[in-house]
């Protein structure tokens, strides 16, 4: 039902009016209200990101929330961690060292494994020499018992060919 096209009367419009002004008023009260808290929640925001302003972070940070003992848990390790680094790098550097050892070793062996064989291979050269010498000697001292034996007559020149 539309309001223009009934006839009322002066009564009915002033009330129509009164309601139409009290639900008005219910409804600025309403507004004040929702203005009111809508300011309030402004300010709890404004409150909140004031807050928050000490927790932004750049995109290569992180923000984690841990209980307290997870918190403790976390520290026990980070402790650990860091007593296990130390103990690696000391670690490593004895193992360096080892190395460094191990390959002063390996050249000392390697020296003495070619002065001995260089040893080696001059004594054989003497010991060459040596036999040499006596075959040497002994065929001169056979040829020479072949004349004293040839000149005295123990043996006939003709035998010793």
């Amino acid at each position: 039902m539309n309001a223009f096209v009934e006839p009322k009367t002066k009564t009915e419009v002033l009330q129509t009016l009164q309601e139409v002004k009290e639900e008005y008023n219910k409804y600025k009260v309403l507004a004040d209200k929702l203005e009111k808290e809508t300011e309030r929640f402004k300010e709890i925001i404004k409150t909140l990101r004031e807050e928050l302003e000490q927790y932004e972070i750049e995109d290569n940070e992180r923000l984690e929330v841990f209980t307290n003992e997870e918190y403790n848990l976390f520290q026990e390790r980070l402790i650990e961690w860091r007593e296990q680094r130390k103990e690696i790098e000391l670690k490593d550097k004895h193992f360096e060292q080892e190395i460094k050892s191990n390959e002063e070793l390996i050249t000392h062996y390697k020296n003495l494994y070619d002065y001995q064989r260089t040893q080696s291979e001059r004594i054989l050269e003497m010991h060459q020499k040596l036999i040499d010498n006596i075959g040497l000697q002994l065929q001169h001292v056979s040829e020479r018992n072949l004349i004293e034996a040839v000149e005295k007559k123990v043996i006939k020149r003709d035998e010793t060919q």
